[in-house]
């Protein structure tokens, strides 16, 4: 059964009455998920965490929490997920008031269903609104923090990945013209699951070319995806420990 959390960054406490909402609400001011998978990097961060559970766990909090009688487990969008639709008002409403009591106007949202052992993925979402309608277009993907409003994320090897990508191989030159800075974050899971597990250089290189020429329709440049790659191999090895596993 999942478990679903929102945080509320650098909140001392948020108040919540969850008798406002149709699901259950746990709230705590130590970043503690339910479950293991972000266990280390939320402990870069301070704020207020709300753990979502079934309705039923309103009265009773001991025997067990978890979210699963709250997805509408027949939506079906690569394999993505939705809140039933009684429940999707109380959600976002919920999300927002989170992102409002940020004094940084910051929250993360996280999934954790510990299904195949998943890895943990993080994405940007530059604004509640954006959120919202990437929520609309396509759901949500299970076992990832969407850090909305935050720019970079703490000592996680993920989003040192996604800079990379922007600040130093920018094969389309988005930078020369102000470009987007998720212009390639949709490349950062496949190259990360290289990384992490432990591709060497010239693996990592050749994908990266792979995705110029066949993604792109750009020209081979195997001494700049060398140049790259060996960088990123760089991050791995400084971010080693602190990828979102849990490894105490």
């Amino acid at each position: 059964m999942p478990t679903i959390e929102i945080i509320s960054i650098d909140n001392k406490k948020l108040g919540i009455d969850q008798e406002e909402f149709g699901f259950a609400i746990i709230e705590e001011t130590e970043l503690i998920s339910h479950r293991g998978l972000y266990y280390d990097f939320l402990r870069k961060y301070q704020g207020t965490i709300l753990h979502i559970g079934n309705p039923e766990f309103k009265n009773d909090k001991d025997g067990g929490f978890w979210g699963g009688d709250l997805i509408d487990w027949e939506f079906d969008n690569n394999d993505n997920f939705k809140f039933q639709e009684k429940y999707k008002s109380d959600f976002l409403k919920l999300l927002e008031s989170a992102i409002e009591n940020s004094p940084d106007k910051q929250a993360f949202f996280l999934t954790d269903i510990q299904a195949n052992e998943p890895e943990p993925k993080f994405r940007r979402i530059n604004s509640f609104s954006n959120f919202a309608k990437l929520y609309e277009h396509e759901g949500l993907e299970w076992n990832t923090l969407y850090a909305i409003n935050v720019q970079h994320l703490r000592n996680s090897l993920y989003s040192e990945v996604d800079w990379v990508l922007w600040n130093d191989w920018d094969p389309i030159g988005v930078n020369d013209y102000g470009g987007p800075s998720d212009e390639y974050t949709g490349y950062v899971p496949q190259i990360y699951k290289l990384l992490t597990d432990l591709k060497d250089e010239t693996e990592i290189a050749e994908h990266l070319d792979f995705i110029a020429t066949d993604n792109m329709g750009l020209n081979r440049n195997p001494k700049e995806s060398q140049r790259i790659a060996r960088l990123l191999i760089e991050k791995r090895e400084k971010y080693e420990g602190s990828t979102g596993y849990n490894n105490v």
